[in-house]
């Protein structure tokens, strides 16, 4: 006996090893690489995030990611990424006392890398990027936070493309545990603290504003108590994934 083929689920196995393929999507990619109307797109994207097969970004860009309930119903597909996953739960559940964004980064050969973002909820916001967007890593906050606690064979790499004040600029930022940076026309600054140390560094967290919106004078010292104390729930996010703590024991 044959059955027709149920069009819809064709579709959303397609949207998910989409999803797998690349990492992160947005509704409007998904769309496109997989030719299919947008309005379509959006319907079976809100079945998969109900079942708890993807999750969306609290980015307004709505970036959709697997959730690790994937992983379990067939093996060999890719693990879904523990650390945006981990920085997703805290960011997206905590009550954040930093009206500007706050950006989740990541090193790569771009550069910082942003993996996840409030800047879709959060009450103020600058021109900085999305999920996804990069920036030369001596050119924010971020990149210098990562470059100051990075294991020293990775820093020595970076070290030699650097500016050449990079060696006493990172020895103070490794001093005093945060980075601070501004922009060209000193308009925006950011602040970054590490996320891990050495060889268990996954990135760095940072919150950027402008300076003259800011509601106070020097408002890091607040930012920093609020950037140390999500990036020490990022960590025991990923300290209870099993699989992520297996893996940094074993290098």
């Amino acid at each position: 006996m044959t059955y027709k083929r149920i069009r819809s689920l064709e579709r959303g196995v397609a949207i998910l090893q989409y999803v797998n393929t690349m990492g992160e999507a947005t509704a409007g990619k998904i769309a496109q690489e997989i030719d299919l109307p947008r309005p379509t797109v959006y319907r079976i994207l809100d079945t998969l995030v109900e079942s708890g097969l993807l999750y969306r970004s609290p980015s307004a860009q709505k970036v959709y990611r697997l959730t690790e309930a994937v992983g379990k119903l067939i093996t060999g597909i890719e693990r879904a990424d523990p650390v945006a996953t981990a920085a997703h739960s805290v960011l997206s559940n905590s009550s954040l006392d930093v009206s500007w964004p706050v950006f989740l980064c990541t090193y790569s050969e771009k550069g910082m890398v942003i993996r996840e973002t409030t800047r879709g909820s959060s009450v103020f916001w600058t021109d900085l990027g999305w999920v996804g967007a990069a920036a030369p890593i001596w050119e924010v906050a971020p990149g210098w936070a990562f470059a100051a606690h990075a294991s020293p064979e990775l820093q020595a790499f970076l070290i030699e493309q650097g500016p050449p004040d990079v060696k006493s600029r990172l020895e103070t930022i490794r001093q005093q545990g945060y980075a601070l940076d501004h922009d060209a026309t000193g308009r925006v600054s950011g602040v970054a603290v590490p996320v891990g140390k050495g060889d268990t560094l996954v990135g760095a967290l940072a919150t950027v504003w402008e300076v003259s919106e800011a509601p106070e004078a020097n408002p890091v010292d607040g930012y920093l108590a609020s950037l140390r104390s999500l990036r020490d729930q990022i960590l025991e996010e990923l300290a209870s994934d099993m699989d992520y703590s297996s893996s940094l024991d074993s290098r």
